[in-house]
């Protein structure tokens, strides 16, 4: 089987060959960027995956999609404020039960919620590193 890279598009040899300015981490914007995709998409997938795989079709796992892929980006947003205001993911997460009786979003399984926050405060913390 032959597999092949297809045309190397021009930007990709730009950022290739881009200069060095002797940082841990040349281009911290596509990192960040990719740390977004990963903290909202990827992380879908994967709770996706996770809840068909424990609870077998019984939780309702597309519902309130794209408001946990906000509340992701919410805690992330929070770990990549200058500073120690960072601290304010502490009230983000213990006001989200609130806002899920505010809103009256559908029940989420406990599983979704602690594989939401573990990803966002872990891929947050990385964005930490890289900005800071």
């Amino acid at each position: 089987m032959v597999f092949s890279l297809g045309p190397i598009h021009p930007y990709r040899i730009n950022f290739v060959f881009s200069p060095l300015r002797g940082e841990f981490i040349e281009e911290k914007i596509v990192v960040l960027a990719v740390l977004l995709v990963l903290v909202t998409h990827f992380t879908s997938i994967i709770i996706y995956y996770t809840e068909k795989l424990f609870y077998r079709g019984d939780a309702n796992r597309l519902g309130g999609k794209y408001y946990l892929m906000i509340d992701r980006l919410v805690v992330f947003g929070c770990l990549l404020l200058p500073g120690y205001f960072w601290a304010l993911i502490f009230l983000v997460i213990m006001g989200k039960p609130l806002f899920y009786k505010i809103l009256k979003t559908q029940g989420y399984t406990p599983l979704n919620i602690i594989l939401s926050n573990l990803f966002s405060i872990i891929l947050g913390g990385l964005g930490r590193l890289v900005v800071y």
